[in-house]
């Protein structure tokens, strides 16, 4: 399924895929051409192809936020299929810390913790954050791979302006889309110290190793 936005910001499609619960986002600046697609799925592909033809748009990169496959297989085979160039946590980054989409930058912001590398990336007022942010509950349990690199992610965006847009990679309770000012009042990390967030995660862990 797919919901096509065309917004002051420009082209922005979103991918969703129900079995997993996984969004992928294709987006442009408007009257341009350029465009870059985050965390696409490989039985995608063919429908990705069609959507870049039927918009007239040049994919120049596919991005992945988060590395559970380090081969990336949708990035390699759009990037076979486009010339786009594959860009993923384990890759060399730009050492600006950006990508040039067009006429406007998008920042490329290091999120580690649920996974061992990720990526963020703000574009605009919206924020792509991968397995950051949702669901709310693996980022207090035993799925969050390095604690104290959550901690410190999760602060890094909180700290964004309040209306800033952010976009999971998954959706929580069939929700898509949060402005950043509900995850600042709502978010657990939001209200506990550092000590606080690793000892929950430690207890999390302990009571999954005695389930």
């Amino acid at each position: 399924m797919s919901i096509t936005d065309v917004h002051a910001c420009g082209i922005f499609r979103v991918l969703f895929d129900r079995s997993t619960g996984g969004l992928s986002y294709l987006i442009a600046n408007p009257g341009e051409r350029q465009a870059l697609l985050i965390d696409p799925a490989i039985s995608d592909i063919a429908l990705i192809l069609a959507l870049l033809h039927e918009l007239g748009l040049h994919l120049t990169h596919v991005v992945q936020t988060h590395v559970h496959d380090p081969e990336f297989p949708a990035g390699r085979a759009l990037s076979e299929l486009t010339g786009a160039i594959p860009i993923s946590p384990l890759s060399p980054r730009p050492e600006t810390g950006t990508l040039r989409l067009g006429s406007t930058t998008i920042q490329l912001l290091d999120t580690p913790g649920h996974v061992e590398q990720g990526l963020s990336l703000l574009w605009h007022d919206r924020l792509f954050c991968g397995d950051l942010l949702t669901p709310f509950e693996c980022h207090l349990g035993p799925g969050v791979k390095l604690p104290g690199a959550h901690w410190e992610s999760l602060h890094r965006i909180l700290q964004l302006p309040a209306e800033t847009l952010v976009f999971p990679a998954h959706a929580h309770r069939d929700r898509r889309l949060w402005m950043l000012a509900e995850l600042q009042d709502q978010h657990p990390a939001a209200s506990l110290s550092r000590d606080e967030f690793l000892q929950s995660i430690l207890n999390s862990n302990l009571t999954a190793s005695h389930d």
